[in-house]
């Protein structure tokens, strides 16, 4: 097995600043070089180690997903990429680049490069990518690995007055009650003859107590029939004179033993060979299970059928555990002297291939622990050596019943070392990890993934442990069953691990090592029959997020989060936007009004054919969008003047040719002839002219749907009022003698588009508003909130959002809540 030791001192530390402006992204290219005048190249590193792991410092946090092996690689002198593996540190601004399994090659030249498509936690890509060359030597760099002591005696001492027990003493023993301290004898064995109070004397090893138990004795008494003994726990000093112990520790499948809960239920356990199977009851429905602990090629491993097993503390259900989890070449380095630890570590290499069965209810702040085994004994001296447990972990914020597969290659290799006076923890483990859900029902975010726990002991006294667990961390929801597939999936695989000199109970230094998280998967899976997405109106230099639905067989409509891989876009013109593969779209600086373009979304549904959409994107300045601001604003209360036109005196009013002129000024003979059919039937010879009554609001919503050079489509709403009830209005122009001309007005209700403005278009309409009326007027926003609506025609409650202001005009002052659903306004009496 390939052995992982702690790298070099960094040569280079890369410093790269994030920008809010998204430069390029590849979404789906092949793992090749950009153009050479793209990047920022660093100066050449050379006499590299063949087992360098490279870090790279980022000015901000780093968004894990986004530095997968099209982000973040190496290649080689003929220009492939490598397979290498980065690592997200503490879900913070490092990673850690680490070598290929067999390491580099010697005496070759290799390029790291970092894209700009790498981005933040907040969305932010970098501001230009930089790469950096490197020349390996030849050698690796084996300054901390590990190396037993040549002048460790490798023994244990024990104080004057310790007596070590026969093996045969257990089995004369009546009673072994090691917690309560009594132990009971059938008559007086010869070696209690010669034991007094005070001494202490060490118990030989057992199932349950794998490196022996030493007592002090606080009473010996023998009533001619039975010698009971009354002990308490001494401390490790009074037993240990000399620990001296440096040594490489396999680890065998004949140190597997059950957890003792589990061996309880045990009803049959057959050996063959190197063999052995245990069958077991199932206690919830009374089903059996099996295990089986053996080797294959050396390698010791546990495989479970259909077993079903407590987590530690979790009263509500068994998981049942599948599959098999196999240590690869498992070692532990220690080296003990006195009573104190300087080196302790784990080294092997795991393949799991478990599925888990559970449900899971919100399990905080402590996580599910399943245990696999009981503490595997490792031992370098009878008495003295490590335990090691193997355990699965689950947690989770949601409620969801869940059936998971995970397949991984792991190699262990993190421990604890003298440094100084004080101690260090080290961490060069590796994964490589799939996972695959069976069924889902609900949502999940947490945590579900494999674990060791070491502990250095000398018989019962702990000296020193490390705690590590790893797997995937995932955020999931939706359902999937075999005829259901919608979900969606952020994924990683993770290593978390703690350290600590003394027991668990009585620890005088620890540390929590970095969070490791490597990017795995970010995608929805889901058999869209159609994509839908928002058109996209954008100023030179501009950029905007790209929003996608997909629409299920059901109808069910669903938002897309990006980025997806199974989803790619691809701009037909990139002359005039570019788009990257976190949804961001940014127009050319050098793009113009009435420039468009569209984006092309392709989305793999992962059962029926590639389902596509085409995005416009539409190019308008700042200038344009006032100009059109003031067009939708203006065109209905000029469309009602000049019907005010044709009035003669008490609402009688002239024939429509009259007007039809003036008219087709403003409208296209299509949209006319709407207006005189209103006309007609509503204004001549009737007094009613409610056509335009109410004035638009382009400070709550404004809104380019289409800005071709022919044909304009915009978005606005007209507020309740109290005249009318509201809605939206989209407005068509069409260019016609090189003059816009209105050719439609539709209609769009609250239900179908609430308004829903920020905070700040409130206020900049209530000032204009009330300006309008009052003159000088001051508003200040106060808060916030929800309240239940009743809609009467549906019978049923609806959740509004309200926002309230203090309105101050030069005649009064008051409060008023304004309705983000329909823009309708209530007054209310100042507090």
């Amino acid at each position: 097995m390939q052995r992982f030791v702690k790298r070099s001192s960094l040569a280079a530390v890369v410093i790269l600043l994030f920008t809010g402006i998204f430069i390029k992204a590849i979404l789906g290219a092949p793992l090749s070089v950009q153009a050479e005048t793209d990047w920022e190249s660093m100066p050449m590193k050379k006499n590299v180690p063949l087992n360098k792991e490279w870090t790279i410092t980022f000015s901000g946090d780093v968004e894990v997903s986004s530095i997968t092996n099209k982000q973040l690689y190496i290649t080689d002198e003929a220009g492939q990429v490598i397979p290498t593996t980065a690592v997200l540190v503490d879900q913070g601004n490092t990673v850690v680049v680490q070598p290929p399994k067999g390491g580099y090659l010697p005496n070759t030249a290799y390029t790291l490069f970092v894209a700009d498509e790498v981005s933040s936690a907040k969305r932010k890509l970098l501001r230009k990518p930089v790469k950096m060359p490197f020349q390996t030597g030849e050698q690796r760099d084996e300054s901390n690995a590990f190396s037993p002591r040549k002048d460790s005696t490798n023994a244990v001492t024990y104080q004057e007055g310790v007596t070590s027990l026969p093996d045969d003493i257990v089995q004369s023993a009546a009673d072994l009650n090691y917690e309560n301290n009594t132990f009971v004898f059938d008559g007086m064995p010869d070696v209690l003859k010669q034991l007094s109070a005070r001494d202490i004397i060490i118990f030989p090893e057992t199932a349950q107590h794998t490196f022996g138990w030493a007592k002090e004795i606080v009473d010996i008494r023998y009533d001619g029939h039975k010698t009971v003994l009354t002990t308490r726990e001494p401390k490790a000093e009074d037993v240990v004179k000399d620990l001296d112990i440096s040594k490489t520790v396999p680890i065998t499948a004949d140190d597997f033993m059950l957890e003792p809960d589990v061996y309880s239920r045990v009803i049959s356990e057959t050996e063959n060979g190197d063999r052995r199977t245990f069958e077991v009851e199932n206690p919830v429905d009374k089903s059996i299970g099996k295990i089986e602990i053996g080797e294959e090629n050396g390698n010791p491993y546990v495989e479970f059928s259909d077993v079903q097993l407590f987590p530690k503390g979790e009263k509500e259900g068994a998981a049942t555990i599948g599959g098999k989890i196999q240590l690869i070449q498992p070692m532990v380095n220690y080296d003990f002297k006195g009573l104190n630890v300087n080196w302790l570590e784990l080294d092997s290499g795991l393949k799991n291939e478990l599925n888990v069965k559970v449900k899971l209810s919100g399990f905080e702040p402590e996580p599910l622990r399943i245990p696999l085994t009981a503490p595997i004994p490792v031992k370098a001296y009878g008495v003295a050596g490590a335990a090691i447990q193997l355990f699965i972990q689950c947690e989770t914020s949601g409620k969801v019943f869940v059936e998971l597969e995970i397949v991984e290659e792991k190699n262990y290799n993190l421990g604890l070392m003298k440094e100084g006076a004080g101690y260090k923890p080290f961490n060069y483990s590796t994964s490589d990890l799939s996972a695959e859900f069976l069924s889902l029902k609900g949502e999940i975010e947490g945590k579900v993934g494999g674990g060791i726990n070491i502990n250095a002991d000398v018989l019962q006294f702990t000296l020193g442990g490390i705690d590590t667990a790893g797997g995937y961390k995932m955020k999931v929801a939706g359902e999937i069953d075999k005829d259901i597939a919608c979900f969606s999936e952020k994924g990683e695989i993770y290593f978390e691990s703690t350290a600590r000199i003394g027991s668990e109970k009585n620890t005088y230094w620890d540390v929590t090592y970095p969070f490791l998280s490597i990017p795995l998967v970010q995608r929805s899976t889901c058999g869209y029959q159609e994509l839908t997405g928002d058109a996209i109106v954008l100023a030179p230099g501009e950029t905007k997020e790209l929003k996608v639905s997909g629409t299920d067989q059901k109808g069910n409509v669903q938002p897309l989060t990006l980025p997806d891989s199974n989803v790619t876009l691809k701009v037909k013109d990139r002359n005039i936007a570019t788009a990257n593969y976190l949804g961001g779209v940014r127009a050319k600086t050098t793009a113009k009004d009435g420039d468009q373009t569209f984006i092309t979304i392709r989305y793999n549904n992962g059962r029926d054919a590639i389902v596509k959409a085409d995005i416009p994107v539409y190019i308008a300045s700042q200038d344009l969008r006032n100009e059109l601001r003031k067009t939708i604003s203006t065109i209905g209360p000029d469309i009602r003047n000049v019907l005010e036109t044709a009035e003669i005196v008490n609402g009688a009013y002239r024939d429509f040719s009259y007007i039809e002129n003036d008219l087709r000024k403003l409208a296209t003979p299509q949209y006319v002839e709407e207006v005189r059919e209103y006309y007609e039937k509503f204004m001549h010879p009737t007094i009613d002219i409610s056509l335009f009554a109410e004035p638009v609001s382009t400070e709550l919503k404004f809104e380019i749907i289409e800005n071709s050079p022919s044909k304009r489509i915009l978005k606005t709403v007209v507020p309740n009022r109290g005249l009318s009830s509201g809605a939206n209005q989209i407005y068509t122009f069409v260019k016609e003698g090189g003059k816009w001309l209105l050719d439609g007005i539709d209609g769009e209700s609250f239900e179908e588009s609430p308004i829903n403005p920020t905070v700040d278009q409130v206020q900049d309409y209530l000032q204009k508003s009330y300006y309008q009326d009052f003159g000088d007027v001051r508003t200040e926003f106060i808060s916030s909130g929800t309240e239940k609506i009743y809609n009467q025609p549906e019978n049923k409650y609806y959740d509004r959002e309200y926002h309230t202001f203090h309105v101050k005009t030069v005649w009064d002052q008051y409060r008023i809540k304004f309705s983000a659903h329909d823009g309708s306004i209530m007054t209310m009496q100042d507090e």
